[in-house]
């Protein structure tokens, strides 16, 4: 088992209500695999700034986004769920026919046979940054290219992305999504985790016990496959290989060796780089000047235009305010490259920008931070295929995304396998419940 989802408690003191998220952020209406499994362990969902008894977000919550643009920042209102970032009388049109050019090109990609598209090929070795820029000829419009750059949202760069990707991805959601409704969980993600592995026996659980090896085991009739680990061997009927990035999959010694077309998978996928960098202030200083904290900029002195985002991320206490920003791909590699100072006034200097200055009394922010791409076990988020790499791996993408196995007795789940909610914690577990009812169907059988 394995997982991007963890929480940080800004009190130590073990207070639910004080937790941030440092993995695992996003609920939306739409995620009803999780929405349901929350509402089943009793979980409750809240609508971010709207939590019962404390400050909520001005404007009803409805209050403008900040959006850096090629002049500037400037207020991005919301109707009727979407974002409306002003734009010249050229750039709508060229968005509009853009926007409608995209979007048939996604109902044109079947999730189940994405290489049935007439340019699969094609968009296969361009990259999304391409696909806007050349083939839908958008680099005369910056705005509308960062526009519609957020309909395919991985941890990394436009141009590191296969088109043919972002297309499928969409596909299997259904199409283009522009409005709904996101929600936290009161107390993190983590919290449902922690009681459903309270839920089973002690000794069953191994963690920080990294699994080394899985073998077809010959001398039991049922128990077939053995599993090596850092601390004992196991032996199973089946084996589920849940939350593992490809490369952490990639490093156990199988024996037989993975299907060939498997293997391709695996080393067809890449993982984006992502960092949370969170402020900590004493209170949510930036409602008081009538903004949300929901920031989305972009360096346009940059070859890449690649969107990042800010939002609004105080526990559901109140105890403190937080601005989260997530940066991502050649972004946050380039903040890597900068010392811890250095990274900090950047991202201070850009809220300083958009939101203005704190008061003196909210003091000199903290700071919380993640970068995935640096954690061991995880080596980034959200996997993502590279021009030219997702037609080769389809064999396996079908196996894996869509029957759940990496072979016969191995059987593989997680947001990263999922063609629905790909990449969300929904994803996970959507994918995690059709393999156990394949595994039911299966033990039944025999």
């Amino acid at each position: 088992i394995g997982g991007r989802i963890l929480d940080e408690d800004l009190s130590k003191q073990g207070k639910a209500d004080d937790v941030i998220e440092l993995g695992g952020q996003w609920l939306h209406d739409t995620h009803d695999g999780v929405l349901t499994l929350l509402q089943e362990l009793g979980f409750e969902l809240y609508q971010p700034g709207q939590q019962a008894g404390w400050q909520k977000f001005p404007c009803g919550g409805n209050c403008p986004e900040r959006v850096s643009t090629s002049e500037g920042w400037v207020n991005a209102s919301s109707m009727h769920g979407k974002m409306v970032v002003p734009m010249t009388m050229e750039e709508t049109y060229a968005f509009e026919e853009a926007l409608a050019a995209v979007a048939k090109d996604i109902s044109n990609t079947p999730c189940t046979e994405p290489l049935s598209h007439p340019k699969a090929k094609l968009f296969d070795s361009l990259s999304y940054d391409a696909y806007l820029r050349e083939h839908h000829k958008l680099d005369a419009f910056p705005n509308v290219y960062s526009k519609l750059a957020d309909q395919c949202l991985e941890a990394e760069a436009a141009k590191h992305v296969s088109a043919l990707h972002c297309l499928w991805k969409a596909s299997c959601n259904g199409g283009l999504h522009t409005k709904g409704v996101q929600y936290r969980v009161r107390g993190g993600p983590q919290a449902p985790l922690r009681r459903l592995a309270a839920q089973m026996p002690h000794a069953a659980l191994h963690l920080g016990a990294a699994v080394s090896a899985i073998e077809q085991n010959e001398k039991h009739t049922k128990l077939k496959v053995l599993v090596a680990n850092t601390s004992q061997e196991v032996l199973a009927r089946h084996v589920v290989l849940a939350g593992l990035p490809p490369h952490q999959i990639l490093g156990i010694q199988f024996e037989p060796n993975l299907p060939e077309e498997v293997v391709q998978l695996l080393h067809g996928l890449s993982l984006g780089s992502i960092r949370k960098y969170s402020l900590v202030y004493k209170t949510p200083w930036w409602r008081a000047k009538g903004y949300s904290g929901s920031l989305r900029y972009v360096n346009y002195s940059l070859p890449s235009l690649d969107a990042q985002r800010c939002f609004d991320n105080s526990p559901y206490s109140g105890s403190k305010g937080v601005l989260t920003c997530m940066t991502t791909g050649d972004v946050n590699r380039g903040l890597q490259s900068l010392s811890r100072e250095v990274r900090f006034e950047t991202l201070q200097s850009m809220v300083r920008e958009a939101l203005g200055s704190p008061e003196e009394e909210d003091g000199f922010p903290r700071v919380v931070e993640k970068d995935w791409s640096k954690d061991a076990r995880s080596g980034g988020a959200n996997v993502f295929y590279s021009p030219g790499a997702f037609a080769t791996s389809w064999p396996g993408t079908s196996k894996v995304f869509f029957h759940h196995r990496l072979d016969n007795s191995i059987w593989s789940a997680g947001a990263d396998y999922s063609s629905t909610s790909h990449g969300y914690m929904d994803g996970a577990i959507l994918s995690g419940q059709a393999v156990a009812r394949l595994l039911v169907q299966k033990l039944r059988a025999s």
